[in-house]
């Protein structure tokens, strides 16, 4: 049994009713129930007793069908659950059907009935309340042979001696190939569908993915010079990568001696002025009108040192200060001659050789290699000590 939110739906096994019965509305439901109720109709015809107590029987089953029925179509009127009826339909098919108390009309039992009911309705009463097991069948006595006869056949069929049964069954097959032979038409017709459907998505598809392929080739001829170009300048920007690293390095490097260098200037430049001027102090502080030579010689000393090493220091600093200007220059040389080639501004090999002889250029240190103590304060201090 299935149910979509307050949809009607009921599906019967074929272990319950000995056919499989999928009702999708509950229209088709009560057409099944009037047209089941129709196979018994002939019944009325027959004036005997046990005629009246199975048309009785299979009427109050079906009229508790009917009020189940009656109870889902209010409740769908009103918009209330019916979950709870389509639980009791379902449990009357297996009561009635499962239990033996009704026979479905395309049955092999219902078909040998049919067949008695050619010959003798009233047997065909009889043998029909056997098979729906309906109690106390011969409670107003045996009014007539036909009816033992009746019985009779019941239990030929049951044990499969008699000619009806067979035709019963064969009937019954015959029946279920019709029904068989209906759902492969249907099946044929739903894969006709699906085939063509198939075949249409197909269709489609190729259409869709040989148009997506032309426009992809469309897209790469038109590119292929960009993308070749790309290619070009990033081959040429990974060869220059690591020059301009170089240049980043040198530049940092240079700038932090430069920064050492002029520390050291200020830090020579106070201590040796102190010094300085602390000799110069000591050389006119004497008691006696002569001057002595080691006074001199000191303050000589102590001058030329002081102005030696802050000439060198001061070298050293601007010699850095250059080779880190230097450095900047040619990293932001090779920065702009990348921007050109991704750019693509057409330069040309005459352009590139001026460019890369211009950024590989050796670089001076900057130094200055006479910075030795002049000779004549050297000779000088020579001479004073040796006197």
């Amino acid at each position: 049994m299935q149910t979509t939110e307050n949809t009607f739906r009921l599906k019967v096994e074929r272990d319950v009713a000995g056919k499989t019965l999928d009702f999708k509305d509950i229209e088709s439901l009560t057409k099944w129930k009037d047209d089941e109720l129709a196979q018994f109709d002939w019944l009325t015809k027959v004036q005997k007793a046990p005629a009246n107590q199975v048309r009785s029987h299979v009427q109050r089953y079906f009229k508790s069908l009917a009020d189940i029925i009656q109870n889902i179509n209010a409740n769908l009127n009103r918009g209330m659950p019916i979950e709870g009826h389509i639980t009791a339909a379902g449990d009357w098919f297996s009561n009635t059907y499962k239990n033996g108390n009704l026979i479905l009309s395309g049955s092999s039992e219902a078909k040998f009935v049919n067949k008695l009911r050619d010959d003798d309705p009233l047997k065909a009463a009889v043998a029909l309340g056997h098979f729906i097991n309906v109690p106390a069948l011969f409670s107003n006595g045996i009014e007539s042979p036909k009816m033992l006869e009746g019985s009779y056949e019941y239990f030929q069929y049951l044990n499969g001696l008699n000619a009806q049964t067979m035709a019963a069954e064969k009937d019954a097959l015959v029946k279920l190939k019709e029904e068989w032979d209906e759902h492969l038409v249907e099946f044929t017709q739903k894969e006709a569908t699906l085939a063509a459907t198939f075949e249409a998505t197909k269709t489609n598809f190729d259409s869709f993915f040989n148009s997506k392929k032309e426009e992809f080739s469309q897209f790469v001829k038109a590119n292929g010079e960009d993308l070749a170009e790309l290619k070009k300048t990033y081959d040429q920007y990974m060869s220059l990568k690591a020059p301009v690293d170089y240049w980043i390095k040198k530049r940092t490097h240079h700038k932090e001696l430069a920064k050492l260098f002029k520390n050291w200037a200020l830090g020579v430049g106070v201590a040796g002025g102190l010094a300085l001027a602390g000799s110069i102090f000591l050389l006119f502080t004497h008691e006696s009108s002569s001057v002595p030579y080691w006074k001199i010689a000191l303050v000589i000393l102590v001058g030329t040192l002081f102005f030696w090493a802050m000439r060198i220091l001061i070298k050293l600093m601007l010699s850095n200060i250059h080779l880190e200007s230097d450095a900047h220059e040619r990293e932001i040389m090779s920065l702009t001659y990348l921007s050109l080639l991704r750019e693509n501004s057409g330069l040309e090999d005459s352009d590139k050789k001026l460019i890369l002889a211009t950024l590989f250029r050796p670089s001076s240190s900057g130094l200055i290699g006479d910075d030795g103590i002049p000779p004549g304060v050297y000779d000088l201090i020579t001479k004073v000590i040796s006197k």
